[in-house]
């Protein structure tokens, strides 16, 4: 932050707002509208907001079939391959 006034920081909506860890500012953070809200963050300081990324698993609908795939955050971390090779996540099993 360079300037007084308040810092707004949007979760995703996979994160849960409990385990949000904020490091660089004593103040703790309000939750307001899927918004993490500092009234008077430090100036010049860099502050950390550290989370675990949640896994879910979703089905992505194509013209001729269902993709399953699973998430960590917002990351592909493997997905239905439908025995092709050399795809670019690894198969989901």
């Amino acid at each position: 932050v360079k300037r007084p006034g308040p810092l707004f920081v949007r979760l995703p909506a996979w994160a849960d707002p409990r385990q949000v860890e904020v490091e660089g500012t004593t103040e703790k953070p309000r939750l307001t509208s899927g918004y993490l809200f500092i009234s008077r963050p430090p100036l010049n300081r860099t502050l950390t907001f550290a989370f675990p990324l949640a896994e879910e698993e979703l089905v992505l609908e194509h013209r001729t079939r269902s993709i399953r795939v699973r998430m960590q955050g917002d990351a592909v971390v493997c997905m239905d391959n439908f025995g092709a090779d050399l795809t670019f996540f690894d198969p989901l099993h």
